[in-house]
């Protein structure tokens, strides 16, 4: 789909953003938003006169799951088999590009108070939103230098136009401040381009457009930049949470919403209900401090006592009510006010029912209300849990893709060697100069970790049992259970411990070890060692019929015992014992 006009593309965007499901998944959003931050709630004035108190619950449980996901450690790799294990450092350096790329545009995006990493922005907008919208996009920038620009969208502002298996057209609308617009095209602005004036908050609609062939960026009615990326396809991602897809209704319309999950999309509806039943609570607990003094007086005698209130409190909040005889009034006794029985079994069956075992339940977080073993203590914990897997699977998915864009973009753009750093899947520190024909486009894996989740006790336990009992590979119990960074790198290790275990290695390494400590005679002893090894397996070997002897071989006119003698004369000095 060709980039037609500003205008017309502005007016193409205007339209979807006044479609009812975009309009209505909006609207979900914003709730969303409120719930977990700016909202208050006020009690209605219909139910009288009550303080108003907003429960914390969406806040707590929102940012409890994006805190879980932000600080897990991401591991993002090419997985191989173990036919193909051994040329693991061929792809080495594809994963390093990734990874480096990612972390060179997190140190950009952090460099002011508002920028967040690519993954704190991804689980925010997953977890608050219910889905994510990022770009990669490859490009030759200054001094020639090829440049990797990571994007991501808040999902309220994007609109799309979807085919069978890509996006068609795609928009993200953005408000931003003059100075930004003044800064970042200046030289547009100098040459003529009018970027209008900001609306009453301060702000001026920016409009960023993709087509399967170039970017557009209008302000104001006019393209003020733009570019060929000439891809083919529009490298923009968008992610909705849930396993729900878009499902359409007779009965019912404007159901995209339903697809795109958030942290509120069990509890939406109940956190309101909440408010008002803390607001009953709240305007209870305080009238139980307050007292009411009734007293009698004659107004045919004198006038009522100026005094109405006494007591402690700011103000002398016990008030006084004054009845006058002589008018008839009289003191019959306090209006017993309702217990608090009903609104309490009310409020803890929305917290316990409808609010936690909705969403994270608090064995979680090591809470129990009985005892068990460890092992079912960690099948509750992941049980609980179950609440951030759908937006642990959408930001692991991201990453998945923006990696392979990543890779794809850079392989088939032909650009220059690019140098980049960071932190590979086993958090070592790198920084390598890559070039196209250094890196393979490989399908990649990722794994967000949750560290502070783990038991690595029962996670040990857990993974010996199924290697024990046949039921899984070391390297698969490795990558399951988090047990190392690199398992690949720790079977070789492992292996390599096996062989050290054989006595003519063990002796060889000894050997090496005196000879670069200088000590040579106790290196030529361990080699002796070495040399005895060897013939005492080769003699057991050919008497067993398990090595024939070569034909035509020649006994040795020493044998090796004398040989090890005469080594071993060698090495004393005169006076030694060995």
């Amino acid at each position: 789909m060709t980039l037609g006009t500003a205008n017309e593309e502005i007016t193409r965007s205007d339209e979807l953003w006044g479609l009812s499901d975009f309009r209505e998944l909006r609207k979900q959003q914003e709730k969303d938003f409120g719930l977990w931050g700016p909202h208050e709630f006020e009690m209605p004035q219909s139910e009288g006169a009550w303080d108003s108190v907003t429960t914390n619950s969406a806040k707590v449980l929102a940012n409890k799951i994006m805190g879980l996901l932000s600080s897990s450690w991401l591991q993002l790799y090419i997985d191989v088999d173990e036919e193909t294990r051994k040329k693991r450092k061929s792809i080495a350096n594809t994963e390093r590009l990734a990874n480096g790329i990612i972390w060179l545009s997190d140190r950009e995006a952090t460099a002011v108070p508002s920028g967040r990493s690519l993954q704190d922005s991804l689980v925010a907008h997953a977890v608050l939103r219910g889905g994510t919208v990022k770009s990669v996009y490859w490009y030759t920038g200054s001094e020639d230098k090829p440049q990797c620009e990571l994007k991501a969208y808040d999902p309220m502002y994007c609109q799309w136009l979807e085919g069978e298996r890509e996006l068609l057209w795609f928009c993200y609308r953005d408000k931003v401040r003059k100075h930004f617009i003044e800064h970042a095209f200046k030289k547009q602005i100098k040459d003529g381009a009018d970027i209008g004036s900001p609306d009453s908050n301060g702000y001026i609609q920016m409009y960023t457009f993709w087509d399967d062939e170039e970017w557009r960026i209008a302000i104001n009615g006019e393209y003020i930049d733009q570019g060929e990326h000439g891809l083919g396809y529009i490298p923009v991602n968008v992610r909705s949470c849930g396993s729900a897809p878009y499902l359409k209704s007779e009965k019912y319309q404007d159901t995209m919403r339903e697809s795109w999950m958030s942290y509120a999309a069990n509890t939406r509806n109940i956190y309101d209900l909440e408010s008002k039943l803390l607001s009953i609570e709240s305007s209870k607990a305080v009238d139980s401090g307050r007292k009411d003094i009734v007293a009698e007086f004659d107004s045919t005698l004198g006038k009522a006592s100026d005094v109405t209130k006494v007591g402690y409190g700011a103000g002398q909040r016990n008030n006084i009510l004054q009845l006058d005889k002589a008018h008839g009034q009289e003191f019959k006794g306090f209006v017993e006010a309702p217990g608090n029985q009903v609104v309490d079994q009310f409020l803890s069956r929305v917290r316990q029912d409808m609010d936690i075992l909705a969403t994270i339940d608090p064995i979680a977080y090591g809470q129990m209300s009985g005892s068990g073993s460890g092992v079912l203590a960690a099948e509750l914990r992941a049980a609980a849990l179950e609440f951030i897997n759908p937006f642990k699977k959408c930001i692991e998915s991201d990453l998945i893709w923006t990696a392979e864009e990543i890779v794809s973009q850079y392989k088939g753009g032909q650009y220059d060697k690019v140098e980049v750093e960071g932190k590979d899947n086993t958090r070592k520190k790198f920084f390598i100069t890559i070039g196209t024909k250094d890196v393979e486009e490989k399908k990649f894996d990722c794994e967000l970790v949750p560290d502070k989740l783990r038991d690595e006790i029962q996670e040990l336990g857990a993974a010996i049992q199924k290697v024990s009992f046949g039921l899984s590979s070391r390297k698969t119990v490795m990558v399951k259970h988090n047990i190392v960074a690199d398992p690949d790198l720790e079977i070789d290790k492992i292996e390599e411990e096996i062989a050290s275990q054989d006595p003519m290695l063990k002796y060889e390494k000894l050997a090496k070890y005196f000879k670069d400590q200088g000590d040579d005679r106790k290196a030529q002893y361990f080699m002796a060692q070495t040399a005895l090894a060897i013939y005492g397996t080769v003699q057991k070997a050919m008497m067993a019929g398990l090595m024939p002897q070569e034909e035509g071989a020649k006994p040795p006119t020493v044998s090796p015992q004398a040989q090890v003698g005469n080594m071993a004369s060698t090495l004393r000095s005169p006076g030694s014992v060995m």
